[in-house]
């Protein structure tokens, strides 16, 4: 491995083993934003943590540390000095968050194309509540999980106005047995018309939970877990 992969990699597994990202920095993104001003890739301050945060979400969550290296790899060349883990000037201008963005973006398969204005550009939170969950035994190892659920995305402007947007994202799902492990684990695209979810899975579960690592910013995540009846 080269040089810059070999760093990178290096950097991507120390944020991996860090906290994952965590709803209190709804009140940091909310500060960034309101402030209205270009944040450069070399600033730090709250900003880091964001940054953080995108690159934990995008690596184990999304596309994987290979695609990520690369969209890293491919904004290094373009503004890095030859020879030196520095960066110049390009038309008298240094690299901004926007140029580092728009790299990734470029990794980034069409169907998650959302996640890069979600985690970097806008304040995006949900709304997610489940209202019933029910276990049908369909033969001797397989069963059938309904959920029931409320779903809303919303966006909040500089100044915290709020308002409701579309939602066709992919959002992990898992289902728990008696001792809490997890025996179901995948992600559903789900839309903000969605209110039911059947799944089948082979084991018998106790308890579903919808964003069960916490990825999503989501106010209220008490109504993200229920118990299976």
């Amino acid at each position: 491995m080269k040089a810059f992969e070999a760093k990178a990699a290096k950097t991507i597994s120390l944020i991996k083993k860090s906290t994952p990202p965590g709803r209190g920095n709804f009140r940091v993104k909310m500060g960034v934003i309101r402030k209205g001003d270009t944040i450069t890739v070399a600033q730090s301050g709250d900003e880091y943590f964001l940054w953080h945060d995108a690159i934990y979400t995008l690596d184990k969550e999304y596309i994987g540390e290979k695609a990520l290296i690369r969209g890293l790899k491919d904004f290094y060349d373009q503004y890095s000095l030859a020879g030196k883990d520095r960066f110049r000037q390009k038309d008298n201008l240094y690299p901004i968050s926007t140029d580092m963005i728009q790299a990734l973006a470029k990794v980034c398969p069409d169907s998650l194309s959302y996640l890069i204005n979600d985690l970097f550009n806008d304040i995006v939170f949900y709304d997610i509540k489940i209202n019933q969950a029910s276990v049908k035994k369909l033969t001797d190892k397989q069963y059938q999980y309904q959920i029931h659920f409320d779903l809303s995305k919303l966006r909040a402007d500089g100044q915290g106005k709020e308002s409701k947007t579309s939602c066709n994202d992919y959002i992990k799902i898992c289902l728990l047995n008696k001792k809490g492990d997890r025996i179901y684990e995948r992600y559903h695209k789900l839309t903000h018309h969605d209110k039911q979810l059947i799944i089948e899975c082979p084991y018998l579960a106790e308890t579903v939970v919808i964003d069960p690592d916490g990825i999503l910013l989501d106010k209220d995540d008490k109504n993200n877990k229920f118990q299976i009846k």
